[in-house]
């Protein structure tokens, strides 16, 4: 009886260092989940911000672009009902010459 006693105890022993090194294992792969979820938000973080610039700067040259369509449309003279003969390419050019 002795001996199925420290028998049965060796085996609670091993059973329990086992589980024990089933922990450590979870728990450093806890560890390690939680250094990558940390590096994911940080890189997350970047990217939001780097989209916050781009979106700024995208409405920026939007607005840019506004600007210079309207400065274009201010500089275009339309030239409407002038009466010309354009029989002739080079008369043609002269007269447009000679009003502008």
């Amino acid at each position: 009886m002795l001996r199925t006693t420290q028998k049965e105890s060796r085996d609670k022993e091993g059973k329990i260092d086992a589980l024990t090194e089933l922990v450590r294992g979870f728990m450093m792969d806890v560890k390690e989940s939680k250094q990558d979820q940390k590096a994911y938000q940080q890189e997350s973080r970047e990217l939001r911000r780097e989209n916050k610039v781009l979106r700024e700067e995208n409405i920026r040259i939007k607005e840019d672009m506004k600007d210079i369509e309207k400065k274009q449309i201010k500089s275009n003279i339309v030239i409407s009902e002038i009466k010309m003969k354009t029989d002739n390419q080079m008369d043609l050019k002269i007269g447009m010459e000679n009003f502008i």
